[in-house]
């Protein structure tokens, strides 16, 4: 497969050296927004399996390119203690409603009085889009809170942990790139670049009392202490200072289960809020438990080792009984209910989806070692109670090759 993911890349680098990032999608209308900034990240997987920097180095400008689209379009300035620091959020530049979403974005629009509102709810609906959390209670702004419905959408004036934590790891990935390449000038500069992200993540995101990294409100100029997997980004980029790995794993060991989102029979949940909304409560995403658990795992210690296997037992046994009584893999799942896929949102729910076999895969491979046969196919602990590896691998292959 290193083959398949080079060609995919090179046709990702092509996109950016014509557009100077990756778009929402493959179509024109795409072109005013973009997606989450993971392709220095994809390139750095690439090269860890196959060492080759002569892709690199050809395409490294490529990759810098894509992090100035980032500072030069998507940046503000948040001021703490006298101090001003710079930190990213999702940001659309076009006017008018979604073309993919066109009648739905008029009749939701349909409640304001103004053009000028209007306009500015379709922006905040493409910034969602761009962020891949569209829509979610998470990008709510209703009198300081995360209330209201998808008219209340501000994600334009919210400052997000995993995006400043991704543009942290890009600045970083591209110092030990230029590093590798023996450029020492460029590896200096986006190091300083890294460290003043970091330092920007920490003064305003982090938050000792609550034992996380939150969200940050620029309209009321305030934390949004609401659960998101998203608020542990920054264990999966590396975006905190090693030093205090120990702090930072007792706050946030501690977070998760004061949050009580471990209890949850299917999956970690995305959000606590009930609002209707795909991305919000009880529907749980591929995306965010590889984010939380792979971010446990980089920590490196047995206590946090042990939650990241918890709860990636419990979404490889969710995908397994969905798959076992469906013959399907689901694009999202029900939180509450193993093996049941989730709703809500402007569209019927997805099967086969790319994510989700990405994931499972990943864990079963990762975690193949902990995983046995048993009578009952029920998770109960690291060492026990696990489906065995040859058995979902047969069973999701099986699937994956039926759906495709």
């Amino acid at each position: 497969m290193y083959g398949t993911v080079k060609g995919m890349l090179e046709n990702f680098m092509t996109i950016v050296e014509r557009y100077g990032f990756i778009p929402n999608g493959g179509r024109v209308y795409y072109l005013m927004r973009s997606q989450p900034p993971l392709l220095t990240a994809m390139v750095d997987s690439y090269i860890q399996a196959t060492n080759d920097y002569e892709f690199l180095d050809r395409h490294i400008g490529t990759l810098e390119k894509e992090l100035h689209f980032w500072l030069s379009n998507h940046t503000t300035l948040v001021e703490k203690d006298g101090k001003e620091y710079t930190l990213a959020r999702y940001y659309d530049m076009s006017s008018g409603p979604r073309p993919e979403s066109y009648r739905e974005d008029i009749h939701s629009a349909a409640i304001f009085k103004t053009e000028e509102e209007k306009d500015d709810f379709y922006s905040q609906l493409k910034a969602a889009a761009e962020s891949g959390w569209d829509f979610s209670s998470r990008w709510f702004i209703l009198n300081g809170t995360n209330q209201g419905n998808l008219t209340s959408t501000k994600v334009k004036k919210i400052i997000p942990v995993d995006l400043n934590a991704m543009i942290y790891w890009n600045a970083d990935l591209l110092s030990k790139f230029y590093k590798k390449l023996g450029n020492t000038v460029k590896a200096i500069e986006y190091g300083l670049l890294a460290a003043e992200w970091l330092e920007a993540v920490e003064k305003i995101l982090w938050h000792e009392e609550v034992g996380a990294w939150l969200d940050y409100d620029l309209i009321n100029q305030m934390k949004r202490d609401y659960f998101y997997p998203s608020n542990l980004a920054p264990l999966w980029t590396g975006c905190y200072d090693p030093a205090r790995k120990a702090y930072y794993l007792g706050h946030l060991l501690e977070y998760l289960r004061r949050s009580k989102v471990m209890v949850n029979e299917g999956a970690l949940p995305t959000t606590l809020e009930h609002s209707g909304e795909q991305w919000d409560y009880p529907n749980a995403w591929a995306p965010n438990q590889a984010i939380i658990i792979q971010g446990l795992q980089r920590l490196g210690t047995r206590e946090a080792e042990e939650m990241a296997a918890q709860l990636a037992s419990k979404w490889v046994y969710t995908n397994y009984r969905g798959f076992e009584e469906t013959g399907k893999m689901f694009e999202k799942y029900n939180s509450e209910l193993v093996g049941s896929g989730g709703g809500g949102g402007e569209y019927a729910p997805q099967e086969g989806f790319g994510w989700t076999n990405g994931v499972i895969f990943e864990l079963l491979d990762y975690y193949g070692r902990y995983f046995r046969s048993t009578n009952r196919v029920e998770p109960t602990s690291v060492s026990q109670g696990y489906i065995s590896r040859s058995q979902v691998y047969l069973l999701l292959f099986t699937g994956f090759v039926k759906l495709l």
